[in-house]
């Protein structure tokens, strides 16, 4: 349930975006799409993984403040290989 709350807060960010991009991890956003997002109004960037790392989290949020630009993060695990499990699905 905690976790949810946490989703629900992020999405809340991008209220105000009328586009988006939606990258794998952070740094992604900025590297495809961050010269558009700074030109441009009403962007805002989803990430997809990394919420939990604390590193990566403040590096995301920076780098959205930077551009000027609503950011999310989320932590959909970011599997390689494996069997897809229960967890993933959720």
């Amino acid at each position: 349930m905690k976790e949810r709350l946490r989703d629900i807060r992020e999405v809340r960010r991008l209220r105000g975006c009328s586009r988006l991009v939606v990258a794998a991890h952070p740094d992604d956003e900025t590297l495809w799409a961050g010269a558009t997002m700074s030109r441009e109004p009403g962007w805002g960037a989803i990430c997809l993984t990394n919420r939990s790392t604390n590193k990566r989290r403040r590096a995301f949020r920076e780098a959205m403040r930077i551009l000027g630009v609503d950011g999310a993060i989320f932590d959909v695990p970011d599997r390689r290989s494996g069997k897809v499990t229960r967890k993933d699905r959720e």
